[in-house]
């Protein structure tokens, strides 16, 4: 065996995907968290796409002599396996079902298939591969994981948009559960496939390249693995959360009958102005809705239509006008600004410097010296 310059950062990869991938899942097991599950493996998918390389530049060849043809890539499980993974991280409530491991047929096929043609021998192998599948089948292969990549990373911009649009209604001033982190996964994914297909469809239209040429390639695929993982490994896991598409499309024209939009208006004013639900910190839109006992939806929609505004601009409105009724009533005196933003239920400095800017058109310092003039 021996280990060139090239296989040293394949074999750090490799390494990092499987330990990292390893601690997600034991992780998964103990706090029961689908997302770990299927982190872990992608992960490993992904050291399955390097190990081909890697063992090529340690000298090692078996892949293509005595396991010529057996099947050593996971590449159709890449698409599923962050498709589900998106829909496990925004819903804590997700469980795989039958229909769902239809996402995985492909790759039982290219398994399937791989492993039939394995079993007859080398000799079967070799007039295989040159009379049959170094034409039709290969290219077959070759652009079903293409589209399948195409497929599923439209499957997860969609599903995360629209996570991101239900985040927007159903929290206030949740800046961590709208996952800033996954948009940077994503696009790292993004490139990652991008620049893999470059280098695929080089050799497909007749680009001799080297194997040292073709090693930048699982570089890149390997870079983008050691980022995923660590990325991941460093976050704080939401303990709850249940997003379920479907709601984004109910209820969302507002109620026709004055009865009823009089309820929730008299509910809410007594939510906002007697029991002042907008100092808790983390209220959000459906511990709203059961407080007032109506259905969320139509609470969303009220707000939307009614007062012409999102639940997160709802909130915070109650909020930035509570802190300057502080100011006028003097209790800077006895706390900071910060102080007071926090009484009035804003969870951190950032977000209330934003929240006031964009409201009063001032910072709330410019906001403080101000009132002091008048």
């Amino acid at each position: 065996m021996k280990i060139s310059l090239y296989a040293l950062p394949l074999i750090f990869f490799f390494c990092n995907a499987l330990i990292v991938g390893g601690i997600i899942g034991i992780r998964s097991f103990k706090e029961q968290r689908l997302a770990d599950t299927l982190m872990a493996l992608f992960l490993w998918s992904l050291a399955i796409l390097l190990l081909p390389y890697m063992l090529g530049f340690m000298g090692i060849e078996i892949l293509w002599t005595e396991l010529l043809f057996f099947p050593r890539h996971a590449a159709f499980t890449i698409g599923p396996l962050i498709y589900l993974f998106i829909k496990a991280q925004t819903n804590s409530e997700f469980r795989l079902k039958k229909i769902d491991f239809l996402h995985f047929i492909p790759f039982v096929i290219y398994v399937f298939y791989h492993l039939l043609v394995f079993m007859q021998g080398q000799n079967f192998v070799h007039d295989w591969i040159s009379n049959y599948h170094a034409g039709f089948i290969f290219y077959v292969e070759f652009y079903g994981i293409l589209f399948s990549n195409i497929i599923y990373l439209v499957l997860v911009i969609l599903h995360f948009r629209n996570y991101l649009d239900w985040a927007k209604d159903e929290f206030v001033n949740r800046e961590d559960l709208k996952f800033p982190w996954i948009k940077k996964i994503l696009i790292v994914i993004i490139i990652a496939v991008i620049v893999s297909w470059i280098f695929d469809f080089l050799e497909i239209f007749g680009v001799d390249l080297s194997y040292e040429q073709s090693f930048w390639q699982f570089f890149g695929i390997g870079l983008a693995s050691y980022y995923i993982s660590i990325q991941y490994l460093m976050q704080k896991q939401p303990l709850f959360l249940q997003f379920d598409p479907p709601v984004l499309n109910q209820n969302k024209e507002i109620l026709e009958s004055d009865s009823e939009n009089d309820l929730i208006r008299e509910r809410l004013i007594h939510a906002m102005l007697e029991e002042k639900l907008y100092l808790v910190p983390d209220i959000n839109l459906t511990g709203l809705a059961k407080k007032m006992k109506v259905n969320k939806s139509e609470l969303s929609a009220f707000i939307n239509k009614k007062m012409d505004k999102n639940f997160n601009q709802y909130i915070n409105g109650y909020r930035v006008e509570a802190f300057k009724e502080a100011i006028e009533n003097g209790e800077n005196k006895n706390l900071s600004l910060l102080g007071i933003a926090l009484n009035v239920g804003f969870s951190s400095k950032a977000t209330f410097n934003r929240v006031f800017k964009q409201m009063e058109g001032m910072t709330p310092k410019e906001y403080l010296k101000k009132s002091e003039m008048r």
